[in-house]
């Protein structure tokens, strides 16, 4: 069983379509999180005098609204950055393989080569390893 659902009194439920439930990972994000906006707070009180305020005549469904598209903006282009890496780790994997006597065919070393092993190892971090079928 999941360690957080155990801790969590066994009532967190997986639902059809859903993610795994999370495992213990590395920095906790709220603390992150806090840290920035506190960051935030003072960049703006830096740029215009004041906090972030209600009623401070600014139209803020309009602000967010650009908001929103410039975080679209940058995250399709972090997920289009992200697939040519992808193609690029694969296309040099595809280089990286043992021939029959078990050498990488283009290091002539022992497989999986050093230079294999470096292109798949740090992928774990981002999340999305590739497949290493071929060794």
């Amino acid at each position: 069983m999941n360690p957080a659902a155990a801790s969590a009194g066994s009532t967190l439920r997986l639902r059809p379509g859903d993610q795994p439930l999370p495992h213990e990972g590395g920095e906790p994000v709220q603390e992150r999180l806090i840290g920035m906006i506190k960051e935030r707070r003072t960049l703006g009180i830096q740029r215009y005098g004041r906090p972030l305020e209600t009623f401070n005549g600014r139209n803020a469904v309009q602000d967010a609204l650009d908001e929103a598209l410039d975080l679209a903006t940058y995250l399709t282009q972090v997920r289009m950055e992200q697939e040519a890496r992808q193609k690029g780790v694969a296309q040099a994997l595809s280089l990286h393989t043992a021939d029959a006597s078990g050498l990488c065919s283009t290091c002539r070393t022992q497989s999986p080569c050093p230079t294999r092993q470096a292109l798949v190892a740090p992928h774990h971090l981002q999340g999305h390893a590739p497949t290493d079928g071929a060794r």
